[in-house]
């Protein structure tokens, strides 16, 4: 540490910055294995606090290493100094009166105790929420492709493969992902601030309509059909944002376009998706009850049985099992790598070109290399 430093205390107290804030800073930190849905519920966490005028911030685990912790690895050694920056950087967001949502995996039990330590010195709350899921149920999921590659040992200290996890003996609050919704995984957390003060003061707060009859510090609810990433008061119709099949939908727009956000949804099928599910393609996506949502996913997921023609459909006569589907969400990233694997393997032209980094002809390509403003041939002048 260095020498020769002073703290400099500041002129705003505390109970003035709460005051005038309507709220408390505070910490809620989301632990658990990679792909368990941390990062998912962190922004609908986010997006909920905001939409109700809580002043929040969300740091999250691969964004705080474009910059702040760009020079670290995934040693052992690293992941601690890793934790230590966020933690500092947390406890000072919450500090000048933020609610921070963090979205790290965090795997060392004695890393989240510093953290919490941190936290408890200066007086400011800390809720631990263990984001949990099996193994082979984020190894299912894989977004990223990372298990796969850890499993193939591409990667090395990968958690939960090649490096360990030690899950939280008592978390505030516990989320099984396999078991609930993002909706749900929101309110509990909501409850849990409400219920204990954490982060609020006066004024409105954090779902108030939603109040347990338990006071169990571990927390566990039953499967919902909501798919609503905001959870509305009890006032309030209309949704900001939606969960649709993995994926965040802007309430505000048409529901024909706002369908389109959806990885592998066109606007076409969106639009014949409309009509077969019978909603006004002028109505915005947060006017929808959950009756038509229901109806629009369960479309957009079974085209076939629908009498949706199959040449409507992005995936037709597939390789490997030679059906005609709509390839969706996280699937279109999965089904593009398996595809160029192949391609590679089979040592086509165009597998070879994606394996070397040369251009490959396509639709918004410029194949010949150029670099000028001009794809084709110029016409010489004079």
């Amino acid at each position: 540490m260095a020498t020769n430093i002073y703290f400099h205390p500041g002129s705003v107290t505390n109970e003035e910055r709460t005051k005038l804030l309507k709220q408390r800073g505070a910490t809620i930190w989301l632990t658990g294995l990679s792909a368990s849905g941390k990062s998912t519920i962190a922004c609908a966490l986010e997006q909920h606090l905001l939409h109700l005028h809580k002043f929040t911030y969300r740091l999250d685990g691969d964004n705080v290493r474009f910059g702040l912790n760009k020079d670290l690895g995934f040693d052992e050694r690293s992941r601690n100094e890793n934790i230590r920056r966020i933690g500092e950087v947390a406890k000072l967001f919450a500090d000048g009166g933020c609610i921070v949502v963090t979205a790290f995996i965090s795997p060392y039990r004695a890393d989240r105790d510093v953290a919490r330590q941190l936290h408890a010195q200066a007086s400011i709350p800390f809720v631990e929420v263990f984001v949990d899921a099996p193994l082979e149920v984020v190894e299912e999921r894989d977004p990223k492709g990372l298990y796969k590659k850890a499993r193939a040992g591409e990667i090395k200290d990968f958690t939960g493969i090649s490096a360990p996890y030690e899950a939280p003996p008592s978390p505030e609050i516990h989320i099984k992902t396999n078991e609930i919704e993002v909706a749900d995984a929101v309110r509990i957390i909501a409850e849990y601030l409400t219920n204990n003060r954490v982060a609020i003061s006066q004024g409105p707060g954090v779902c108030h309509r939603h109040r347990p009859q338990h006071s169990e510090r571990r927390i566990k609810v039953p499967l919902s059909p909501g798919m609503s990433l905001v959870v509305p008061e009890a006032h309030q119709q209309f949704q900001h944002i939606l969960r649709l099949l993995n994926t965040n939908v802007d309430g505000k727009r048409k529901i024909m376009y706002a369908l389109t956000e959806i990885k592998g949804v066109g606007r076409r099928y969106s639009n014949l998706v409309c009509k077969k599910a019978d909603v006004d393609l002028n109505k915005r996506a947060g006017d929808l009850n959950s009756d038509e949502l229901e109806r629009l996913v369960t479309i957009i997921q079974n085209p076939t049985q629908f009498k949706i023609p199959t040449w409507f459909l992005n995936r037709q006569k597939d390789i490997v099992d030679g059906k005609n589907s709509q390839i969706l969400s996280n699937a279109v990233d999965s089904k593009l790598r398996d595809d160029l694997e192949r391609l590679k393997k089979i040592r086509a032209h165009r597998g070879l070109r994606h394996f070397w980094g040369l251009r490959v002809r396509g639709q918004h390509t410029k194949t010949t290399g150029r670099r000028g403003k001009t794809v084709g041939v110029s016409k010489k002048r004079g």
